[in-house]
């Protein structure tokens, strides 16, 4: 069954994007295979040990495990224009909401720079990705750098906008009534 599902991920273009992926779990495989049948001749001797057969048996589950989370990883790679489309609308949604409070009067220095820096990591992610073959955790380390940028960000508009504050003493007002309903 991992035999078919590898064959199916080669023959996308994300399998013909990153051989170094493809090559990797075709040795993968390869362990796989000889260990099964190295197992299996060893269960047909007579002088087979089954603490050593149980070792070999653990080693292809683990193996097993190495070669989905290869595939799962090439799965990921082929959702990445997607990605990079998406945190390309959402920086762009950003930029209109940075707009919107600079008209309002706010001070905007702070979401400006954290602007700054998310359009300088998606640049980064979409040259990264439109290179060949290249290295997939440079590309997810960079897609958490963007994620960090844009949780700053939320937080930084929070405060820009009085909404932190607000849920502050939205709370507290709810944990005052909470209270005098409990006869505190």
């Amino acid at each position: 069954r991992i035999d078919k599902e590898f064959t199916k991920a080669k023959k996308t273009k994300v399998g013909g994007q990153f051989p170094d992926v493809v090559t990797k779990i075709e040795g993968e495989l390869g362990s796989l295979r000889s260990a099964w049948e190295s197992i299996k001749a060893g269960a047909l001797s007579d002088d087979a040990e089954p603490d050593d057969l149980r070792d070999g048996m653990e080693e292809i589950f683990e193996g097993i495990g190495e070669v989905r989370q290869s595939l799962g990883l090439l799965k990921q790679l082929s959702s990445v224009s997607k990605m990079v489309k998406t945190a390309g609308k959402e920086v762009a949604k950003f930029e209109k909401e940075v707009a919107r409070q600079k008209k309002a009067g706010r001070d905007v220095a702070g979401l400006t720079s954290l602007l700054g820096d998310a359009k300088t990591k998606l640049g980064e992610i979409t040259a990264l990705s439109k290179q060949t073959g290249f290295d997939p955790e440079d590309l997810f380390d960079l897609m958490q750098e963007l994620e960090h940028v844009r949780n700053e960000a939320l937080q930084e508009l929070d405060r820009v906008t009085g909404k932190d504050d607000a849920d502050k003493l939205s709370a507290a007002v709810f944990g005052a009534l909470r209270s005098r309903r409990l006869g505190f």
